[in-house]
Parts: C-alpha cells; sequence; structure tokens
C-alpha cells in the first residue's frame, strides 16, 4: 500500500519540476533565437509558417536535473542512465547547430550507450549471455531513441506521446512499489507537461534533436530500472507503453525501404503527415496519440494486475494496431 506521504512527495516534485521548465522555456527561447538556434521553414518538410525557437530539449533536460538534485537520491543505475541521456542530449545540441551526418549522429549514439555494456545494465532476468544481452539492449535503445527522434514532426506530438508513456510507467512503478523510479519518472513528467504548453499548436519552441533524443533515451531505458514481475511482461509490456514511436520507426522504414530511400533520409511518409492530408487537425492528431497511448496502457496494466492474459493482450494489441494503419491509409 502506498501511503499518502509518498503521493505527496511525488506531486512536490511533479510541481518542482513543471515551474523550474516554465522558467527556463522563455528564457532559452530568447537565447535560440539570439545564437540563431532555430528551425527554419523551407517548404518541402519543414511547413510550419514561421522561424520556430529551438533548445525546448535543454530546458527539459535542466529542469529535471535541477529537481532531482532537490528531491532525489540517486543510485548506481540511475546515475548510469542520466550519465548516458546527458549524452544524447548533448549530441543532438550539437546536430541542432550544426546538423552533423546521420552516420556521425548514430556513431555518437551508441558511443553514448557503451557505458550501459559496461554496467549490466539490462533486464534483470535476461538468460542471454553478456555479449548478446548487451547487443539486444543496444538495437533497443537506438530503435527508441531514433523512434522519437523522427516522431517529432509536427507541434507537440513527441512531447505528448511522451506524456501518456510516463504517466503509465509512473503507474507501474508503483504498482511494483519502486518510489525511487516513481520519483524519477515524476520528474520527467513534469517538465513534459509544463514544455508542453509552449510546444502545443502553434508551437513557440521545438524540442530539437537534443530533446526528442533525450526522451527516447530516457523512455528507452526507464524499463530496465524496474524490477518487473516476469521478462515476458517486462519485454511485452514495454513495447506496447512505447509502441507508438516504434509504429512510426518501422512504418518508415518499411516506406522509404520501398520507396528506395535511406531509412536515414527525410521524406513526408510520417503517419501525422498523412492524418494532416486527410484534413485532420494537429489538435485531433495530438488526441488521437493520446487516446490510443491511453488504451494500450489500460491494456498493459491489466496485464500486469493478472485481469487479463498475455494472450488477450497480443490480440487486443493487434486489433489495435490494424486500426492505427486502416485509419491512415483509407
Amino acid at each position: 500500500m502506498i501511503s499518502f506521504s509518498i503521493y505527496t512527495s511525488l506531486l512536490v516534485t511533479f510541481l518542482i519540476s513543471f515551474f523550474v521548465t516554465c522558467l527556463l522555456v522563455p528564457i532559452l527561447r530568447k537565447c535560440a533565437f539570439r545564437l540563431k538556434i532555430v528551425d527554419a521553414p523551407d517548404g518541402k518538410l519543414k511547413v510550419h509558417e514561421k522561424v520556430t525557437p529551438y533548445l525546448g530539449g535543454v530546458a527539459i533536460y535542466l529542469a529535471i536535473i535541477l529537481t532531482l538534485l532537490l528531491r532525489f537520491q540517486y543510485n548506481n543505475d540511475t546515475l548510469i542512465l542520466m550519465i548516458s541521456v546527458s549524452l544524447l542530449m548533448l549530441l543532438g545540441l550539437v546536430d541542432d547547430i550544426y546538423a552533423i551526418k546521420p552516420l556521425l549522429k548514430f556513431s555518437g549514439q551508441i558511443l553514448s550507450l557503451i557505458l550501459l555494456g559496461a554496467t549490466n545494465f539490462y533486464f534483470k532476468d535476461l538468460i542471454f549471455n553478456k555479449y548478446l544481452t548487451f547487443t539486444l539492449n543496444l538495437f533497443w535503445n537506438l530503435s527508441i531513441i531514433n523512434a522519437f527522434n523522427l516522431i517529432d514532426v509536427m507541434d507537440g506530438l513527441c512531447t505528448t506521446a511522451a506524456i501518456t508513456s510516463t504517466i503509465a510507467f509512473v503507474v507501474v512503478s508503483l504498482i511494483f512499489n519502486q518510489i525511487s523510479v516513481a520519483i524519477l519518472l515524476t520528474a520527467f513528467l513534469g517538465s513534459l507537461v509544463s514544455f508542453l504548453i509552449f510546444n502545443f499548436p502553434a508551437a513557440k519552441i521545438y524540442l530539437g534533436d537534443s530533446g526528442s533524443m533525450f526522451i527516447g533515451g530516457f523512455l528507452g531505458l526507464i524499463p530496465f530500472l524496474l524490477n518487473w514481475s516476469s521478462l515476458h511482461i517486462a519485454i511485452t509490456s514495454s513495447c506496447i507503453l512505447l509502441i507508438i514511436p516504434i509504429l512510426e520507426l518501422v512504418s518508415l522504414i518499411a516506406i522509404r525501404s520501398y520507396k528506395r530511400i535511406p531509412f536515414y533520409m527525410g521524406s513526408p511518409d510520417h503517419f501525422s503527415i498523412y492524418l494532416r492530408l486527410k484534413g485532420w487537425s494537429k489538435k485531433k492528431v495530438l488526441l488521437y496519440v493520446a487516446f490510443v497511448n491511453i488504451l494500450v496502457a489500460l491494456i498493459v496494466l491489466l496485464n500486469i494486475l493478472n485481469y487479463i492474459s498475455l494472450l488477450s493482450v497480443m490480440l487486443l494489441i493487434s486489433i489495435i494496431v490494424g486500426l492505427w494503419f486502416l485509419i491512415i491509409c483509407f
């Protein structure tokens, strides 16, 4: 049973992170304009109406760091996680400023995750040898980092997807009575919710690669902090709670391969762009993403609490994925 004091602690953590982000975003927005760290429309893939500053990801990162310094006792796992995602944030910031080549960025992502292989940062019950385990973890983390990077093509989209997934992970951490993970996630959540105020259509500031890579790295590593009830629940739950960016990644690779475009090159094949071409407003797309994420999170929670079986989960998720593509394509 979670005590009232713990809920109070989580609320305080959320509010500190929320208000620190509110203070930081306007400051970094001005800095981005002054330093010309901005995203200018090009009439091709970048079709927003006006020049918009980056550095939103830096605001989120700094707010979380400041909040955790005030509210959190670090252990080895969380320290490793924060070091790794800090490197990812810095790599993304360099890309925001200098637009580095995809291969160089990908190599930087791998280097940022090397620390995890040296510290046995993986699902606790994984039975493979350490080299295969590290390879699988690297594949997972690179996929989630780049999935969130790819989904960040519309005002508020990456932030909304991250918020709904983070809420689900908070609930999961509380179910398993892992309060330290819940506090870490709540600091992250407070900053995301605050940032969405500025990132909601029409966005006043963008995450930039520093933000999307930081978010992807953070949420990709969170499952390794949790002591799941079983390995199959750990793997299926982690994939399902991050299903929208994963679907974006898989579909973009498939479509671009079919079009003979390198998967890392930009193209207007994102699900949000398809929905916008069908006449959906940006706000409607965000509501749809939030709804789907909440729906799949409920399915995961029912499975964790043993109300439905894994087979039922797979059946329900298959139906949702089928409807997802049906709505986008027709």
